[in-house]
This record gives C-alpha cells, structure tokens and sequence, in this order.
C-alpha cells in the first residue's frame, strides 16, 4: 500500500508526511521504532513504553508513590485516550 514519501536531506533527517503521522498517531516527542525484518523490509512504529518503564516513571525518586488497582490503571487509560483523540481533532496538522 502506498500512501507518501520523504527525502533525506543532507543532516539525515527526514520530515513524515501528516497522513501516515496521522495513521501512525505521531505526534512532536513520539519515538519511533525502526525494526529491519529477516526478509528485508524496515518497519517503522511509534515506541511502546513496557511496564518497567511505565512503573519507573511512576516511583521515580521525589515523587509520591503510586497505587491503583487495575481497574484504576484501565480508567485513566480510557480518558487519556479520550483526551488525546479529542486533541487530535482539535490540532489537525
């Protein structure tokens, strides 16, 4: 499927065209991935924080330690998305 492309310019650097950073929900700050396959082919995909990293950043020194339930975690999951998707609408590129 094709849907845009990009140069490089002279500093390696390359600008995503706002429909696949709109497809991928890339936004200013997101990390991506650039995983290159057995056959060849580079995939690239915005980078999923683990749960280590997620809990490192939740009891990192200075700040209040953090307990929820499940239920808790899957809440706000649900209104930052919400909150995001509405910012999406808000700020089309």
């Amino acid at each position: 499927m094709y849907i845009a492309t990009s140069r490089v310019t002279a500093q390696g650097q390359i600008s995503i065209p706002v429909e696949v950073r709109r497809r991928m929900k890339v936004r200013t700050g997101t990390e991506l991935v650039w995983d290159l396959r057995d056959n060849g082919d580079m995939v690239v995909h915005p980078k999923q924080h683990t749960l280590a990293e997620v809990q490192a950043i939740l009891n990192a020194p200075g700040l209040p330690v953090i307990h929820a339930t499940d239920e808790d975690i899957t809440r706000a999951r649900g209104a930052f998305l919400a909150h995001r998707l509405l910012r999406t609408d808000e700020t089309e590129d």
